[in-house]
C-alpha cells in the first residue's frame, strides 16, 4: 500500500500530471484486458485452491494451474494481437492520439502475463502462502516502476512513460514466473491420498468471469470516459484523487489474502456462524484502518494532495466527495466477497452489472455537466450502492442458510 502511494509520487515528479494520466490509462486497458480474457479465474482460483489445499490434494492442485494457465494464454493471446494490430486506431479513437498506441500494446501484452500471475498469487494464498503471494503481487511491480522511472530520471533527460509501460511487463511476466515456480513446490509437500478432480468449463467459469469483469469495468469507467470531457493533465488529477481512494481498497484485497481461503473452507463445512463472525471482524478492521485516512482526506485534503505538486491541489474536493463514498464501502469490509466464496457468483454478478450499468449513466451526465466534480460525484454514488447492496444480499443469504442448517 506505501509503495502503491510512493509510485504515483514518484510518477508526478518525474513525468508530471500527464505522466500520471498515461499510467492511469494504461492501468485501465489493462485490468479490463485481464478481466475480459482472465474467465474469471482469480475469484476461481483463491475458492478452488483453498479448498484443494485444505484437504492437502498437492496433486490436484498442480493439475489445476495447469489447465486454467493454458486456458488463460489461449484466450488472452488471441485478443492482445487484436491490440497489438489495431492500437494506433483505439489509441487515436479512446486516448485521443494515436501516439499513445504503445499504451494499448502494453497493457494487452501485459494484460496476458496478468492473468498468469493472479492464479499463481491467489493460489499461494489459498495455499497459506500469505505474504510471498502478496509480496509478489504488491510489493514487486511498483518497486519496479519506481526504480525505473527514478533511473530514466537521473539519467537528465525526459522520463519517457513508452519505456516505464514496457519494462513494467516484463516485470510482470517474470513474477508470473516465480509465482508458478513457488505453487509448484508448495504443492509437491502436500501429500493427500486421493486427488480431486479439479476439471471446470466456461459455463462455470462464466458468472465468476462476468462478476470480475464488472468489477473492473465499474472501477475503470471514470478514467475511460474522462477523456472525452477533460484534458490529459486534469485526468491526471482526478486519477491521483482515485488512486488514493483506492487505498482502502488495497486494504481489503489484503484481508481478503486472509479472510478469503477461511470463507471457502468454512461454507464447504456448513459454519455459517463463523463467516458472520468474520465478515465482522473484517468490518472492524477496515474501519480502523480507514478511519485516519478519511479524517486525513476530509479535513486536510489540499495537504495531501499538494504532496503531488502545487497543480495538484485543485484535487482537494475530488478527494472529500470520493473519500465519502468510500466510507460506506469500508465500513462493509469483505461482506461482499462472501457471495463468491460461497457459490453465490451469479447474485454477485447482478448486482455488479446493476451498479456498473449506474456508474456508466451517472459518470457519462455527471461528468459532462461538472466535469471532474461530477465525475467524483458519480463515483462516490456508485461506490456506496454497490458496496451496500452486495452487503445486504450476503447477511440475507447467511440468515436463510442458517435456517437450513
Amino acid at each position: 500500500m506505501c509503495l502503491q502511494f510512493i509510485m504515483q509520487i514518484v510518477l508526478v515528479w518525474v513525468a508530471g500530471a500527464m505522466g500520471a494520466g498515461i499510467y492511469a490509462l494504461y492501468q485501465a486497458w489493462m485490468a479490463i484486458f485481464s478481466r475480459l480474457t482472465g474467465l474469471g479465474s482469480t475469484t476461481h482460483s483463491l475458492r478452488t485452491v483453498s479448498v484443494l489445499a485444505d484437504r492437502e490434494e498437492g496433486a490436484a492442485i498442480q493439475s489445476y494451474q495447469n489447465q486454467m494457465s493454458k486456458l488463460l494464454i489461449l484466450c488472452g493471446g488471441g485478443l492482445a494481437l487484436v491490440y497489438i494490430f489495431a492500437s494506433s486506431l483505439l489509441a487515436e479513437k479512446f486516448l485521443g492520439a494515436a501516439e499513445l498506441s504503445y499504451v494499448v500494446i502494453a497493457a494487452g501484452i501485459g494484460g496476458v502475463f496478468t492473468n498468469i500471475l493472479k492464479i499463481g498469487a491467489e493460489s499461494l494464498k489459498g495455499m497459506g502462502r500469505i505474504n510471498v503471494g502478496l509480496v509478489l503481487e504488491w510489493a514487486v511491480l511498483p518497486s519496479v516502476v519506481i526504480i525505473t522511472a527514478g533511473i530514466l530520471a537521473a539519467t537528465g533527460g525526459l522520463v519517457k512513460m513508452e519505456i516505464v509501460l514496457y519494462v513494467h511487463v516484463v516485470a510482470i511476466l517474470l513474477v508470473a514466473i516465480m509465482l508458478r515456480l513457488i505453487v509448484n513446490s508448495s504443492a509437491e509437500a502436500l501429500l493427500a491420498r486421493t486427488t480431486s478432480q479439479t476439471s471446470f468449463g466456461l459455463k462455470k467459469l462464466s458468472p465468476l468471469w462476468g462478476g470480475e469483469l464488472a468489477v473492473v469495468w465499474f472501477m475503470n469507467i471514470p478514467l475511460l470516459l474522462l477523456p472525452q470531457f477533460v484534458s490529459l493533465v486534469e485526468l491526471g488529477v482526478f486519477a491521483i484523487a482515485l488512486k488514493l481512494i483506492l487505498i482502502v481498497q488495497a486494504v481489503l484485497v489484503v484481508l481478503s489474502s486472509v479472510y478469503g481461503p477461511k470463507f471457502a473452507q468454512k461454507f464447504q463445512k456448513r459454519d455459517f456462524k463463523g463467516l458472520s463472525s468474520d465478515i465482522r471482524e473484517t468490518q472492524m478492521i477496515s474501519m480502523i484502518l480507514y478511519a485516519p485516512m478519511f479524517l486525513l482526506f476530509m479535513f486536510a485534503p489540499e495537504f495531501v494532495m499538494g504532496l503531488f505538486g502545487e497543480e495538484f491541489k485543485v484535487g482537494a474536493d475530488l478527494l472529500r466527495i470520493l473519500a465519502l463514498g468510500q466510507l460506506l464501502y469500508a465500513a462493509c469490509g469483505l461482506g461482499d466477497f462472501v457471495l463468491n466464496m460461497a457459490h453465490q457468483e451469479k447474485l454477485y454478478l447482478k448486482i455488479n452489472l446493476g451498479c456498473t450499468f449506474l456508474m456508466l449513466v451517472l459518470c457519462w451526465f455527471l461528468s459532462g455537466n461538472l466535469g471532474l466534480i461530477g465525475c467524483a460525484i458519480a463515483v462516490a454514488i456508485s461506490i456506496a450502492c454497490k458496496q451496500g447492496f452486495a452487503y445486504i444480499a450476503t447477511l440475507l443469504f447467511l440468515r436463510r442458510e442458517s435456517r437450513v442448517v
